[in-house]
């Protein structure tokens, strides 16, 4: 299911944030939401994914579908502090190139508001990544561009911690 989901962005299906490939054929939205899985991690508060591209936003947020997980998304700084504060998110992943609010500044309202109880993943192209990372009290980060099995991983090991 993730690479039909892949190839629908455009994007290859072993690299998130790798620039498109051709697009297959479209599905359509009966058959996306057949597709959802109908269980969901005993955690119910969702993942908040944040990033200014939609075509990697939505691919985020399917691959993470497609383990079980509730996700949310937000397309600029300032709603993804708008979401969180109206409902905490278990997770966020964040880009940091956002505009209206950068990402720095969506990572220090989240600490602001929950302190460090809400894991952050950082995901960046941007080759002090690390760095970044530390600086904005990041769980872990990927540079973009990255595998799936490397995000879900990342995913999976901010919520146990």
């Amino acid at each position: 299911m993730r690479t039909q989901r892949v190839k629908e962005v455009g994007y290859d299906q072993a690299k998130i944030g790798a620039p498109p490939a051709e697009k297959e054929e479209e599905v359509s939205l009966m058959e996306r939401q057949q597709q959802l899985p109908q269980e969901t991690p005993l955690n119910t508060s969702p993942i908040l994914v944040v990033d200014d591209d939609i075509d990697l936003r939505k691919m985020i947020q399917w691959v993470l579908e497609d383990e079980g997980f509730e996700v949310e998304t937000a397309a600029n700084g300032l709603d993804a502090v708008d979401q969180a504060m109206q409902q905490r998110p278990a997770l966020v992943i964040l880009d940091l190139g956002l505009p209206l609010l950068v990402g720095e500044g969506v990572a220090a309202e989240l600490h602001a508001q929950y302190g460090t109880t809400i894991p952050l993943v950082l995901i960046t192209a941007d080759e002090h990544a690390e760095e970044k990372s530390r600086q904005v009290g990041a769980s872990t980060f990927l540079r973009k561009p990255f595998e799936i099995d490397d995000l879900v991983n990342a995913v999976q090991q901010a919520l146990s911690k």
